[in-house]
């Protein structure tokens, strides 16, 4: 597989020819060498003890300490102190302002219940997945299940202007293919510039293949639209440093796609009607910036689009063989990853869920 260079959005007449992360990589590298953000444990990020308020709380009186204590979110807590909820600025302007705007109802009737929480000794890059999965910008933070405080996407994103919160929440409602090129661009710049923070590899390719998944995962929604196969049982492999959640800017496509054959239908036939909807999916990859793979281990290759049935026998037969193609696919495929599909039941149990549990989909190829 050969990595090609993503291409790269034209740049606005206004604005200046050079590369701004570029131009601050070495200042910014050389402030953070011994640093790693986002490996760094999230109790440094707890800067003051939260601003809470109760459920029953009138919305007025929340407001108010709010204002007073200049912050845009406030922690909803119960008696004893535990989080039920969370309140910002954005739930003032979608639940009260264009509401009833009656700021005498209590809190509980205007918050977002059950605020996602960590504990303060993990990684700092745990809340930025959680960020990007569940497009949140707060997180609590508990020690041994104890309210230490909140943190925001600015907290771990200083000095990045993109915020991978955002970048998720749109890719979920995006619905054309140039916002889905301009929200990949995003991610990469996202990535640039976490790099001239002084990430570490693990927790940037991790984030970067997170926001990955979930443009594909939105490129198959659109792809699978009007396609008739909406009740077909079927799964999206991720293969290679896809699979293994280790992508970084410069990455080609590895995939493969898996389908159960209905009663009365033929593995070819379900080929047939499955390979346009993986044609489009790997052409508007490669239009946001990941390149067809020169190997062709791609789902519209008919080749990797294959029933489950197929794709047992073809892993059955590598066991047994241990040439160079064998070897190849082995490091390809060693840990297939489902990443999207729409089962009935179980059908891809023994492919797909031992992927799930991290395990090879089948048993590596020793090549002595």
């Amino acid at each position: 597989m050969t990595a090609a260079t993503p291409p790269v959005a034209p740049v606005p007449a206004s604005e200046p020819d050079t590369d701004p992360d570029a131009e601050g990589l070495d200042v910014v590298s050389r402030a953070l060498a011994s640093q790693d953000p986002l490996t760094t444990p999230l109790s440094t990020l707890v800067r003051r003890a939260p601003v809470t308020c109760l459920a029953d709380e009138p919305v007025h009186v929340a407001l108010g300490r709010m204002r007073d204590q200049n912050v845009g979110s406030i922690l909803v807590v119960d008696p004893a102190g535990a989080a039920v909820g969370m309140f910002t600025l954005k739930d003032l302007r979608d639940r009260v302002a264009v509401g009833s705007c009656d700021t005498q109802q209590p809190m509980s009737r205007v918050m977002t219940p059950n605020p996602f929480s960590l504990e303060d000794e993990l990684p700092s890059f745990e809340a930025a997945l959680a960020m990007a999965k569940r497009s949140i910008h707060h997180v609590v933070i508990t020690r041994q299940g104890v309210v230490q405080g909140v943190i925001s996407e600015k907290d771990l994103f200083a000095l990045q202007q993109v915020g991978v919160s955002r970048i998720a929440s749109n890719l979920s409602v995006a619905d054309n293919l140039p916002t889905l090129q301009r929200l990949a661009e995003d991610t990469r710049r996202l990535a640039r510039n976490l790099m001239a923070q002084g990430v570490g590899s693990e927790p940037l390719t991790r984030l970067i293949s997170e926001l990955n998944d979930q443009l594909t995962q939105r490129i198959l929604d659109l792809a699978f639209s009007g396609s008739g196969l909406e009740d077909a049982d079927w799964c999206w492999l991720a293969l290679g440093s896809e699979g293994r959640f280790e992508q970084t800017l410069l990455t080609d496509q590895d995939n493969g796609l898996l389908f159960v054959v209905p009663e009365g239908e033929t593995a070819d036939g379900m080929r047939a009607r499955f390979l346009p909807v993986a044609q489009r999916t790997n052409e508007w990859l490669a239009a946001c910036g990941f390149p067809l793979c020169k190997g062709e281990i791609m789902a519209m290759n008919p080749k990797w689009c294959l029933s489950l049935e197929e794709w047992q026998a073809t892993f059955g037969e590598w066991i047994f063989r241990g040439d160079k193609p064998v070897l190849l696919n082995a490091s390809i495929f060693r840990l297939p990853r489902p990443g999207w599909r729409r089962p009935s039941g179980d059908p891809f149990a023994p492919v797909a869920h031992r992927a799930h549990q991290g395990e090879p989909a089948v048993p590596q190829v020793d090549g002595r």
